[in-house]
């Protein structure tokens, strides 16, 4: 994710006065983060009629400023996968990897055996293999049985959850609020500290994601 590195592109970039080399420079800020992706959910909502409808977030983090993106996913198909992870890389830059929870481990208990079944379809490994070689970056899952490995979206992903719930409770939104909730809780988890708050009032503010 590139959201701490953005700080920096305009800046070095008004500054040279070669294109290419800027252009370069560029490339290398966005593409030089590893980031982590997990499933949220399941979450239902309303539509305009009042039908129940399913919906789920996934989450993005980065491993080094550990900024949180979230994207909204209608179901656990790989067009809708590769949607979102499009939409991410859209509006935050191409990532250097992304990384995400095994077939058995990604949903957890809710949603495993669907997403499991399409870690596994043939169909969806190719055609995964085929975005990330055209776009310049990998794909690692991490070890089966192994969920300390991906202990930071974890961690983000509980604290979505927790935000979300104590905000709605068990109230069914349509989906532009449910999309207005997720994007304020989003600005919420980029905004906690990632060190402890000093009590000095002369101090600097805490840095952020």
């Amino acid at each position: 994710m590139a959201t701490l590195n953005d700080m920096y592109v305009d800046d070095l970039l008004s500054r040279s006065s070669d294109t290419e080399s800027a252009i370069q420079l560029q490339d290398g800020l966005i593409n030089t983060c590893n980031t982590g992706l997990d499933y949220c959910g399941l979450f239902y909502i309303n539509d305009s009629s009042s039908q129940e409808n399913k919906v789920y977030v996934a989450i993005f983090i980065c491993f080094e400023t550990e900024a949180v993106h979230s994207e909204s996913v209608n179901s656990l198909t790989k067009h809708d996968c590769l949607d979102a992870v499009k939409r991410f890389c859209a509006k935050r830059g191409l990532p250097k990897a992304f990384y995400s929870d095994n077939s058995m481990t990604f949903m957890g208990s809710a949603g495993k055996n669907e997403f499991q079944k399409l870690m596994m379809n043939k169909e969806f490994t190719e055609t995964v293999s085929t975005f990330t070689n055209d776009n310049s970056f990998s794909w690692y899952p991490i070890p089966p049985r192994a969920p300390n490995f991906g202990g930071l979206w974890e961690a983000a992903v509980k604290s979505m959850k927790r935000l979300f719930f104590r905000t709605v409770g068990k109230t069914r939104l349509q989906f532009h609020q449910f999309l207005t909730v997720l994007t304020q809780i989003e600005v919420i988890l980029n905004s906690r500290p990632l060190v402890t708050p000093s009590n000095d009032v002369n101090d600097a503010l805490s840095l952020t994601p």
